[in-house]
């Protein structure tokens, strides 16, 4: 169950199909990489707070992942996420 702050499921549920999948190394060395709904909830947090990435809650994925994922994925091929995820799960966020 999400939290005030969080997506819902039913939000995630429209906002999930959008989102690529995560790779995997196949000789499996590196860190996995963190859940995509939790780094949208650190996202968005930071976007309806206002506050430093810095001041991002330790509930979520540190901030450097989530400020990488906003503004480095776009160049590595998750264009266009603003456009396609953030934008309406904006709107979704504000309707409730």
């Amino acid at each position: 169950m999400a939290r005030g702050e969080e997506l819902t499921d039913e939000q995630w549920a429209v906002i999930e199909p959008h989102l690529p999948e995560l790779p995997r190394r196949e000789d499996g060395r590196g860190r996995p990489w963190r859940e995509n709904r939790e780094v949208m909830n650190g996202i968005l947090w930071i976007l309806r707070s206002g506050a430093r990435w810095q001041d991002l809650p330790g509930r979520f994925p540190p901030y450097q992942t989530c400020h990488r994922v906003l503004f480095q994925k776009p160049l590595l091929g998750y264009n266009p996420f603003f456009s396609t995820i953030l934008h309406p799960c904006w709107l979704l966020i504000h309707e409730t």
